[in-house]
């Protein structure tokens, strides 16, 4: 037992005399694209390794690729039968899935959007799924849910949008949800 002691005492002195720890000591690192489509854009059928950021007055397509960390949108993002990994949060920009469905595995959330967001796929016989929750809250642009749809497997809030957000093209005629629904 005591040589267990003295060998992790070692250890830590080596630790701390060098100044580093080996790699698989080290805290993971994150990487993150930019996407904007006239200055930086994600290439067809692509992978993103790590977190995706649209900002503000960019927009981006993505066509056939898949996101692997979260992904953060201040501008408009196209999404054509692409895969996001994880959580989208859209603040202040516009989520359109155009010709073919998209995939959320975590959570979608759009907040303080003034255009118009939605699924409008047509090319295939899928439905857009988001495999978390689903909230849409504090927009004043409309929200299109028609075509093929949307299934949303946990909750759906829509909330506190301006009496706009429930104008033309406001449907939810294609949305499908497991959870629980609010609608305010």
């Amino acid at each position: 037992m005591r040589w267990k002691i003295a060998t992790a005492a070692a250890a830590v002195a080596l630790v701390g005399a060098v100044g580093f720890a080996p790699a698989a000591w080290a805290a993971p690192t994150t990487t993150t694209t930019t996407c904007n489509d006239s200055v930086s854009p994600v290439a067809g059928g692509a992978t993103v390794a790590g977190n995706l950021v649209v900002p503000a007055g960019a927009t981006c397509y993505l066509f056939y690729a898949t996101v692997q960390g979260n992904t953060s949108v201040a501008g408009t993002l196209l999404a054509d039968a692409t895969t996001f990994n994880k959580n989208v949060s859209v603040n202040g920009g516009v989520l359109m899935n155009i010709n073919r469905a998209f995939t959320v595995k975590g959570n979608l959330s759009i907040t303080n959007s003034a255009g118009v967001n939605g699924t409008w796929e047509q090319y295939n016989d899928a439905k857009s799924v988001v495999q978390g929750n689903f909230s849409y809250t504090y927009n004043s642009g409309q929200l299109f849910i028609g075509y093929l749809g949307l299934d949303v497997k946990g909750n759906f809030t829509f909330a506190y949008n301006a009496p706009s957000a429930t104008d033309w093209p406001y449907t939810l005629d294609g949305l499908t949800v497991a959870g629980n629904s609010t609608i305010l």
